[in-house]
């Protein structure tokens, strides 16, 4: 089973430009393909009695198999075409800006960036030797 065809594979798009899929969109030829919006018309009676009536079935046949080979090639090709991942690059970018990560308080310079500390929450946070001294303990 295609996954990525499907579109159950999302993670993969994911750190993609939101403009990338968008444009993407635009290629799309599925409305372009001629096949999809002719139909053969009314079909004619299944004659397996005179060879020229069974010539004339069999085309009809043909032609409304063809006709959806390439219906299911336009839809496989929406499909394809329509996929926009759920986080794009730019709103990742912008978060990754935001993120400052937690270190223990003894291992905080106060002298540099000490406005955005929240003392609680760093205070909570262990370091590895404390982590170690406090497991040995119990």
């Amino acid at each position: 089973m295609n996954l990525d065809l499907l579109g159950y594979r999302f993670i993969n798009q994911q750190d993609e430009p939101l403009l990338t899929a968008v444009e993407t969109r635009q290629l799309s030829a599925s409305l372009k393909i001629s096949y999809i919006s002719d139909l053969p018309g009314e079909p004619p009676p299944k004659d397996t009695r005179t060879i020229a009536g069974y010539r004339r079935y069999r085309a009809y046949v043909q032609e409304m198999e063809m006709t959806s080979y390439w219906k299911h090639v336009a839809y496989l090709n929406s499909i394809k075409c329509s996929r926009q991942p759920i986080y794009p690059s730019e709103t990742l970018s912008a978060v990754r800006r935001f993120y400052q990560p937690l270190v223990p308080l003894s291992a905080v310079d106060f002298r540099i960036g000490y406005t955005g500390l929240v003392r609680p929450v760093h205070g909570a946070v262990l370091s590895h030797t404390e982590r170690a001294y406090d497991l040995a303990e119990k």
